[in-house]
């Protein structure tokens, strides 16, 4: 009877050990249709390897990155908070969430997520120049913007002064942007 007991647990175990290794040949099949730009194969493989293995933070990752190739960048960070969520010492994920932000155009999201990585891993060098230039690139599309807006604003007063023979000052006061 002991006999029979030790061969089903060890039936039992390599039955286990079989499924994982599985998901393991899944999981790295997954990576090498996602590094030959095959997203959307790369993703199905992935979404069995998360049902299968819900723990599996590479899973979560690889399949943001493929979601964020395809576009969708509201599950890209999704699954990318999910695989912080598992492994929060990994500063790889973190830094892809940044990038996926930015992505999104939510810029102080992505200044967050770069200083959150270098209060965590202050030697990473490369995380101090990427927090400057997102907050550069915030900057200059700030700046962007308002400049964009402001030749919009000239625009007007100069098509106000033009076509209806009136002061600039007058022009400025009917846009709204005084003189």
């Amino acid at each position: 009877m002991n006999l029979r007991r030790i061969i089903v647990a060890l039936a039992l175990v390599i039955s286990v050990a079989a499924s994982a290794q599985d998901m393991t040949s899944v999981f790295v099949d997954a990576v090498s249709l996602y590094n030959s730009n095959q997203y959307g194969r790369s993703k199905e493989l992935l979404e069995n390897v998360i049902k299968k293995e819900p723990a599996n933070d590479a899973a979560y990752y690889y399949l943001a990155l493929c979601e964020a190739s395809l576009k969708d960048a509201a599950s890209a960070i999704a699954h990318l908070k999910k695989a912080v969520e598992i492994d929060p010492s990994n500063y790889w994920y973190r830094e892809r969430l940044a990038m996926v932000y930015e992505m999104k155009g939510e810029f102080d999201l992505v200044i967050q997520m770069y200083e959150s990585i270098l209060k965590d891993n202050p030697i990473h060098r490369d995380m101090v120049a990427a927090a400057h230039m997102a907050k550069l690139r915030y900057i200059v599309n700030v700046v962007i913007d308002e400049v964009q807006i402001r030749c919009t604003l000239e625009g007007i007063v100069f098509e106000l002064t033009a076509c209806l023979n009136i002061s600039i000052h007058t022009a400025h006061t009917i846009v709204g942007t005084g003189f």
